[in-house]
């Protein structure tokens, strides 16, 4: 009698069912990493924020913008008080022209002679804009004056290279300075 075979045997059939399972097995291990890092990135693509990095280039960008504006703002400041300085001696000099105007050709000897009337320096001596001090300097020969501040803004605006008048057509020109027009 011959046996004709139909198929497996049931031990056989058993060691095949076991194979299957432990490939299923270690192919769904194996995938379970690769499921995991998909699943990050989606909940990192899904995540709404900004990253480490984002949020360090705009804090960067933010400071820079910052030192620009503060050097501007500085700057602005300077030229503002340089001009407050031109203005103030230029009000001297008005004054002590219109001096010599009523006073017969002779300019006065001390500021009390220009800020005691309200004709001449009605609001007082002027003031330097930065320190608050009362501007120095000034001589009062009966025949000229000079008056000079240093401008602190720039080289570029005043007339003169010194506080003594010494009016210049080139070089340093950091001072700024008025004189007897007569």
């Amino acid at each position: 009698m011959k046996h004709h075979k139909k198929g497996p045997c049931p031990e056989e059939r058993s060691n095949e069912r076991v194979a299957l399972q432990s490939h299923t097995r270690l192919q769904g291990l194996a995938s379970r990493p690769l499921r995991l890092i998909e699943a990050s990135r989606q909940a990192i693509a899904s995540r709404s924020g900004f990253t480490l990095m984002e949020i360090l280039i705009v804090v960067g960008l933010i400071g820079i913008l910052l030192a620009i504006a503060a050097v501007s703002y500085s700057s602005a400041q300077k030229k503002s008080r340089d001009s407050r300085r031109m203005s103030d001696l230029q009000g001297i000099r008005n004054a002590m022209e219109q001096y010599y105007a009523d006073h017969s050709g002779v300019y006065p000897t001390a500021v009390a002679e220009l800020t005691s009337t309200s004709t001449y320096l009605p609001s007082g001596w002027p003031k330097d804009p930065k320190t608050g001090t009362a501007y120095s300097g000034v001589t009062f020969p009966t025949s000229g004056f000079c008056v000079c501040v240093d401008l602190e803004g720039t080289t570029t605006g005043g007339n003169s290279s010194n506080a003594t008048c010494g009016f210049t057509a080139a070089g340093d020109k950091g001072y700024y300075c008025v004189a007897n027009q007569q």
